[in-house]
């Protein structure tokens, strides 16, 4: 019967264990998520501000005579 006992024990703090690992990968996942989330919207601004710089720059140059020059 010790045996048994000391059996469940061993599983219950074995299972503490692992439901303590769970919690913190998933706050690890969530932090990685909040993480790339900022990093995909800070791309976004990126890819926003070089395509009017682009424009703008093409637009110059149109409104500067182009290619007659």
């Amino acid at each position: 019967m010790d045996e048994l006992e000391t059996r469940i024990r061993a599983l219950e703090n074995e299972n503490a264990a692992l439901r303590s690992e769970i919690a913190l990968l998933r706050q690890d996942l969530r932090h990685t998520r909040e993480s790339l989330d900022m990093l995909n919207s800070n791309l976004g601004r990126i890819v926003w501000i070089f395509g009017g710089g682009l424009i703008v720059s093409v637009a110059t140059w149109v409104i500067g005579g182009g290619l007659g020059k």
